[in-house]
């Protein structure tokens, strides 16, 4: 097998500026990965992934995209679903090697990846980040540790996952939702401290803006099951703060809106009555946000 990997590897370090070659040699290693890992063996595994890391820089990765956006998207989501397969194995030498992983994909990846218009590439590293979180765990939480390790990756990974929520495409936006839902049945995300004191406020406004927005219709429900869930981790703290909070910073409304908006939150905790106020809520702060702004705007004209 080394006899077929070597002049892969060879032909990726001549080629490097060749993206339908480059593209080409990572289809093939792909292919090797999910077919014969166990046969490759950990040790080949990493030399290839770290031959292949080595050259990812975000300066090389920048220049890929903009000399050919096409091949150099197809190969960097290519690269970042082998890399899963790697992330969910379960081996010993695996889980020693997949915080290396996780740095060169916050270090090198995620700040290119986020400037682009590419939902594939973007879905395929929530994906990667997904896949840590389920099955590298304890790498951030340990039962012998009481708060979060490596707790500046965690967050970098929750911040991305946040900022993916208020993206254009819709099955990206529920890729997130899922995997959010998902990982709090899996492993209480919302319940650790980490989250509630740093995270849960961030997620929350985000959730409401999309909702006053109205940018993702088709995902109402998915997207109110998500503040639902969120909000019950402390539904007092929900009603007391986050949502008064959010009313009083919006730009767009006078005072006295604001007021009256808040007046009017009536602290429901099942979930139809739940739904009832959070939607009279957002389509009423909606509806005087358009107003105020058409206002201003004749005003403006005139």
């Amino acid at each position: 097998m080394n006899a077929a990997v070597s002049p892969a590897l060879q032909l990726f370090q001549v080629y490097k500026n060749e993206m339908s070659v480059i593209d080409t040699v990572i289809s093939f290693f792909h292919a090797l990965f999910d077919c014969l890992r166990i046969q490759l063996g950990p040790e080949s595994s990493f030399h290839i992934v770290e031959t292949v890391m080595s050259l990812f820089s975000k300066e090389y990765m920048q220049h890929a995209l903009l000399s050919d956006q096409r091949s150099g998207c197809q190969f960097t989501e290519r690269f970042l679903q082998l890399l899963r397969l790697l992330v969910q194995e379960a081996g010993a030498k695996f889980r020693a090697f997949s915080p290396k992983v996780l740095d060169f994909c916050l270090r090198e990846i995620l700040l290119v990846v986020s400037s682009l218009d590419h939902p594939g590439v973007k879905g395929a590293l929530f994906s990667l980040f997904y896949d840590f979180l389920v099955n590298k765990w304890r790498y951030f939480f340990s039962p012998s540790a009481s708060a979060c390790e490596h707790d500046a990756e965690f967050l970098m990974i929750m911040e991305a996952l946040r900022q993916s929520l208020t993206q254009t495409d819709v099955a990206l936006v529920r890729q997130s939702l899922q995997a959010l839902e998902n990982l709090n049945a899996r492993c209480k995300l919302f319940d650790k401290e980490i989250f509630r004191q740093r995270l849960l406020s961030e997620f929350v406004c985000t959730l409401l803006v999309v909702l006053v927005e109205k940018s993702h219709a088709l995902l109402q429900d998915e997207l109110m099951s998500a503040l639902f869930t969120l909000s019950s981790v402390d539904f007092e703290g929900f009603y007391s703060r986050l949502l008064p909070g959010f009313i009083l910073q919006i730009g767009e409304l006078t005072d006295g809106q604001k007021q009256d908006l808040v007046k009017k939150i009536a602290p429901e905790k099942d979930w139809p009555s739940f739904v009832s106020v959070i939607l009279l809520l957002t389509n009423d702060i909606h509806y005087f946000v358009v107003c105020n702004t058409s206002l201003l705007t004749h005003s403006a004209d005139s």
